[in-house]
C-alpha cells in the first residue's frame, strides 16, 4: 500500500496532516499548489509511505507545484489595471 502525508503549518494555529490513502501524487500536488497561493500557511513536510518504507518527497512535490504555477498564463492587461488603480488608490490618499 502507498499513500502520501501531508502536513501543513498554519503557524502559530498549529499543524494539520493530511493523509488519504486514495489521494494520488496529482492530488497533493494540487493541494500543495493550492496551499502555497495562501500566505497564511506553508507545507511542512511531504512524505511518500510505501509498505514499510517512507521516503521525503517535499522538494519534488513542491518544484512540481510551483512549474504548474510558473506554467500558468499571466493576464499582462489584469496587471496593468492592477497596478494602474493601486497607483491611484495610493494618490487619494
Amino acid at each position: 500500500m502507498q499513500f502520501f502525508i501531508l502536513m501543513i503549518d498554519y503557524g502559530r494555529q498549529g499543524r494539520e496532516a493530511i493523509v488519504d490513502p486514495e489521494h494520488t501524487r496529482r492530488e497533493i500536488v494540487s493541494q500543495v499548489r493550492d496551499i502555497l497561493a495562501k500566505a497564511d500557511r506553508s507545507v511542512a513536510f511531504v512524505k511518500l509511505v510505501d509498505g514499510n518504507f517512507i521516503e521525503d518527497v517535499t522538494g519534488e512535490i513542491v518544484a512540481e507545484a510551483l512549474a504548474d504555477i510558473e506554467a500558468e498564463p499571466i493576464d499582462h492587461a489584469t496587471l496593468a489595471f492592477d497596478h494602474a488603480r493601486d497607483l491611484h488608490k495610493h494618490e487619494a490618499a
